[in-house]
């Protein structure tokens, strides 16, 4: 446990910071990070998660009709941004057209609208398809049968395809959710179960990484899996907290995430990441010969050159050894990332406590 299970509840753990409940005679929300510092204090009486940097709370609470409080959005440095004028409102989601939309209460409660980040009203309503049925991480859910409401149902198991079709995990879990990071929740109950009983970790091979266990450890209910950099709510009993998944490697450059379709992996002590990801990240252009299976990139005066399981690369033509050198996994080309941050002439530190690389540009 990073945090130990002293709340009442949690919420999910989203861009650093986590939706906290207190009670007293009635509940206040607040906002802590992953060490357990308190950020936003404990004084809305509703609130989210945070995304796109937002988060929906109550600005105005009616304590004679709950319907009739208002809600509008705060930073994390707990600003108001969107003033409290709506009676709902849903945390912010990423749409196909890749733009942040969220629901609200508009202009009377049982109206139902769709704003952007700039509180804009977005015509026609803007939906969310972000959910079960839909590939993650390059797989997608399946039952082992047909039959009504079979994804939710705990008596049908249910394992994974690929965008071909093909199985890749077989079906042996009453409780799934999608890939995310490369791991997915899974679990079983009872027959006639509604909630599951046990609850693991696999990765996209079906391996266990946390085995099924009891439930004294009930991952997150929102089901969202394990955030960008590593952290998921559990609860103990009846209080929440935080763990962390200490496998997942995360890289930051100028304090933002990079986000990689593969997780980073290490060999050797050194960082391997998905090259594609770390060289837009970078500013840098990148060009593959599939013949020899070299990496060619350029950025500003510098090109440098890797080929596949070559112990050496090139800095503007002086060879240079590699303690790892660049490889394929899977369909994934993945490069030394302290290789290519030194030769573009960024700062590279290992955090070991959280697992994370930190890029700095000098």
């Amino acid at each position: 446990m990073v945090i130990k299970p002293t709340y009442d509840q949690l919420g999910s753990y989203s861009e650093g910071l986590i939706p906290v409940v207190r009670y007293d005679y009635m509940p206040k929300y607040g906002y802590i990070d992953s060490t357990g510092k308190v950020v936003i204090d404990f004084k809305y009486l509703g609130a989210g998660y945070f995304k796109a940097g937002l988060a929906p709370v109550i600005i105005e609470y009616n304590e004679n009709d709950y319907s009739q409080s208002k809600w509008g959005y705060i930073n994390t440095n707990g600003d108001v941004i969107l003033p409290g004028v709506y009676y709902s409102a849903s945390e912010f989601f990423e749409s196909s057209d890749g733009n942040y939309y969220a629901y609200i209460g508009y202009p009377t409660p049982s109206d139902l609208a769709t704003i952007n980040l700039k509180g804009e009203l977005v015509e026609p309503t803007v939906y969310d398809t972000n959910q079960y049925g839909l590939f993650s991480d390059g797989l997608k859910i399946f039952p082992e049968s047909n039959i009504a409401n079979d994804i939710s149902n705990l008596n049908v198991k249910k394992g994974y395809i690929d965008e071909t079709g093909k199985i890749v995990i077989s079906p042996q879990w009453g409780f799934v959710t999608a890939f995310k990071n490369g791991v997915a929740i899974v679990g079983n109950g009872e027959p006639d179960s509604v909630f599951p009983t046990t609850y693991g970790i696999i990765d996209k091979k079906g391996n266990y990484i946390l085995p099924l266990q009891s439930k004294v450890c009930l991952f997150d209910s929102m089901h969202e899996g394990f955030s960008d950099d590593g952290f998921m709510i559990a609860r103990v009993e009846d209080s929440y907290g935080l763990i962390k998944l200490n496998r997942l490697i995360t890289v930051t450059l100028n304090g933002n995430l990079i986000k990689f379709d593969q997780q980073p992996a290490l060999e050797n002590g050194r960082t391997l990441v998905p090259l594609r990801a770390i060289f837009e990240a970078l500013g840098a252009q990148m060009e593959w010969n599939e013949s020899s299976q070299t990496i060619i990139a350029n950025k500003d005066k510098t090109t440098i050159t890797l080929q596949i399981g070559n112990q050496t690369a090139t800095r503007n033509g002086q060879v240079i050894n590699l303690d790892v050198p660049a490889k394929l996994v899977g369909d994934r080309t993945m490069v030394p990332v302290r290789f290519i941050a030194d030769a573009f002439g960024v700062n590279v530190q290992w955090e070991e406590e959280t697992q994370m690389v930190i890029l700095t540009s000098k």
